[in-house]
């Protein structure tokens, strides 16, 4: 007879990665934090690990991975209604600024945001590209980009605005807005 736990193996989420991660980096910092560590405290093994995510980067996207799932496109639309669907897509968010917004420098994670950032928003500037090509023609890519930017910076502005931020989404249709 084999001895050891027996029984199912702990199951667990993505969230609860993000948070054991999210732990471990104000703890020690993201560059100083293995994928074994963050395994280790969610209480998984490291193949568990990657059932979940394919990198430790993934974790920090999480939440923005959401909402680029969230957002709804239909070919044909203009400016303001793409727009209002990544604004919609944020609403769950309300005022509650992600962790991968918060503590930056104290994880250490500023660098991997950056050198990420264009990865995870291009598909969705393609998306939008090809929603906007019949409004907007051979300037549908110009635009798609400029909306994501836009977006994208509300976004960051938006999280380092304080406790009377208000919502997420509310800071993108104002960004949206402003571009007229």
């Amino acid at each position: 007879m084999a001895s050891g736990v027996r029984g199912r193996p702990r199951s667990t989420s993505v969230p609860d990665l993000e948070e054991a991660a999210v732990e471990l980096f104000l703890e020690q910092g993201y560059e100083s934090t293995s994928i074994d560590d963050i395994a280790r405290r969610a209480g998984i093994s490291r193949s568990a690990f990657f059932g979940y995510v394919g990198a430790k980067s993934d974790l920090l996207w999480h939440d923005v991975d959401q909402v680029l799932g969230r957002i709804s496109l239909a070919d044909g639309m203009d400016r303001a209604a793409v727009v209002d669907a990544i604004a919609a897509a944020l609403e769950p968010w309300g005022d509650r600024v992600p962790w991968m917004l918060r503590e930056t420098a104290i994880m250490g994670t500023d660098q991997v945001l950056r050198q990420s950032v264009f990865e995870r928003l291009e598909p969705l500037v393609a998306r939008i590209e090809r929603t906007l090509r019949a409004r907007e023609g051979r300037a549908a890519l110009h635009v798609a980009a400029a909306l994501v930017t836009a977006a994208a910076t509300a976004v960051v502005e938006w999280s380092q605005d304080g406790r009377a931020r208000g919502p997420a989404a509310d800071a993108v249709r104002r960004a949206g807005a402003a571009l007229g």
